[in-house]
Formats: structure tokens, sequence, C-alpha cells
């Protein structure tokens, strides 16, 4: 087995079966996963895809860091660096995120920095 058999392998599997076992509606944006990583031999094959939610695609690559070992490990972290989000995932988080009668993101604002003509900003002797 390539994988540590520990709890994450347990919950990376029941995610894994729980998307095989569904079928979501169209409008649901999924991403192809491989349950197999093909840095670790995994393939193509029809049996290694399933379809995961973004947030399940997400969870399922920070699981397979804690269920592998040395280079394996290594791997599946480089892979997490350099995840690419889609154009129409950062759509959907941007819509999510902006406040609907604007269209815009809502930012909180950021404090500024103090001014130097300011005697309250001034350090105390």
């Amino acid at each position: 087995m390539i994988f540590i058999p520990n709890r994450y392998t347990r919950i990376y599997y029941s995610i894994v079966e729980r998307a095989q076992q569904r079928s979501l509606p169209e409008s649901v944006y999924t991403e192809t996963h491989h349950i197999i990583p093909k840095s670790l031999g995994g393939s193509n094959n029809f049996d290694n895809l399933v379809k995961l939610t973004f947030k399940e695609h997400r969870v399922c690559h920070k699981l397979l860091v804690k269920m592998t070992e040395g280079v394996s490990k290594s791997k599946m972290a480089y892979a997490i660096l350099f995840f690419r989000v889609s154009e129409n995932v950062k759509q959907s988080l941007a819509e999510s995120l902006s406040d609907p009668s604007t269209k815009t993101i809502m930012v909180p604002p950021v404090p500024s920095e103090p001014s130097v003509d300011d005697p309250a900003a001034a350090p105390n002797s």
C-alpha cells in the first residue's frame, strides 16, 4: 500500500467513496481528482478518477500529505503549493464574497500607518 494506514487515509477514502456513489447536479462545480496521484503511479483510467467539489478536492490534497512518507510526502506537499485554481472557481469565490448590490469584493479596511506629522503617533520618550 502506498498510503500509511492512518485516520487520514480512512477519511480520504470515505470522501472518495461518497463522491463515487453520488450524483451532483450540473450546476455544482466539480474538479476531477486522481485517487492515486499520477506522481505516485496513478493513471488516467476511469477507475482512478473521481469528481469532487472544490472543498473536497482541497481537503483530499491536504490529507494526501498526511497519508504519505518520504519522497511521496514531498511530492504531495509540492502539489499543494502549486495547486491551480481555475477561472471558474475564482469567479465563483469572488461572487460568493461579493456584496450582491455592488458586485464588488468586500475587503476589510487596512489600518493606515500613523503620519509622521501626527503628534499622537510620536513615541513616548
